[in-house]
């Protein structure tokens, strides 16, 4: 009876750590997981006038980031990541490796379909629930639905998840990409601050048609004197860098029917 009562403890303690533990056992596994299918990359620009200009090299800028944003000297921090899958064949996808690269007024089948898969997996996640529960308006909330995203052509001035407005499509950042944007707009009913920012979905074909690599980026921009934007954070960084790989592969698999 005595070595019984003495492992008691072991056992409470262990059943008090579970909960913490599977989560973070979890995020272990996926980070490793989507650290073998996907690459990320992230940096900054800051103010001309600020004393370190060496964080001011960015890979290209959207075409729905505002002009006030884009110059050095406006007085804006941007940051930006950059999620990349690794090359997926073509052979391995069920739609087309087709792209639409003019602005045409819907995206190519393979544009739509990985951001389709993407949004439709962001719209399971704990922040896009806590997202609708704040909105009051139920058109916006209908745009939380899987039926809603599932049929959604991304057209310009399209909603999805609830704070995400289509902005762009056409020409990605090379000459045989293609790419939807869809930058942050409050709803009228929310009356809390609100992020400046945008992601975007692209598609890349190589040169020999072979292989297409599946592209999320995040931008955000702040006031230099304001506080620091969730990709720029550690902790914050990292765990954004974790969601978005989950989203392009989630948009991958889509892609692949």
């Amino acid at each position: 009876m005595q070595s019984l009562l003495s492992v008691r403890p072991t056992w409470v303690k262990f059943a008090l750590a579970l909960p913490v533990a599977l989560p973070t056992i979890y995020l272990a596994y996926l980070s490793w997981h989507i650290s073998r299918h996907t690459s990320s990359t992230k940096g900054r620009r800051l103010p001309s006038r600020t004393r370190d200009t060496s964080a001011n090299a960015l890979p290209w800028t959207p075409a729905s980031l505002p002009e006030r944003v884009r110059a050095e000297d406006a007085g804006w921090v941007l940051a930006y990541e950059r999620v990349v899958s690794l090359p997926v064949p073509v052979s391995s996808l069920a739609i087309p490796a087709t792209i639409v690269a003019d602005e045409e007024e819907t995206p190519s089948p393979l544009m739509r379909a990985y951001a389709v898969g993407a949004q439709v997996a962001f719209g399971s996640t704990p922040q896009a629930y806590l997202m609708r529960n704040v909105i009051d308006e139920p058109r916006l909330r209908r745009t939380f639905d899987k039926d809603w995203i599932r049929t959604l052509a991304f057209r310009n001035g399209d909603i999805v998840n609830g704070v995400y407005k289509v902005a762009y499509r056409g020409r990605g950042s090379t000459s045989r990409s293609e790419r939807v944007e869809i930058v942050i707009e409050a709803p009228l009913s929310f009356n809390g601050s609100v992020p400046h920012g945008l992601i975007l979905a692209e598609v890349q074909v190589d040169d020999n048609g072979d292989h297409v690599l599946f592209v999320n980026e995040t931008w955000m921009w702040r006031r230099n004197d304001e506080k620091s934007t969730l990709i720029e954070g550690s902790f914050g960084g990292w765990f954004h860098s974790l969601l978005a790989g989950w989203l392009v592969m989630k948009g991958i698999r889509n892609v692949k029917g």
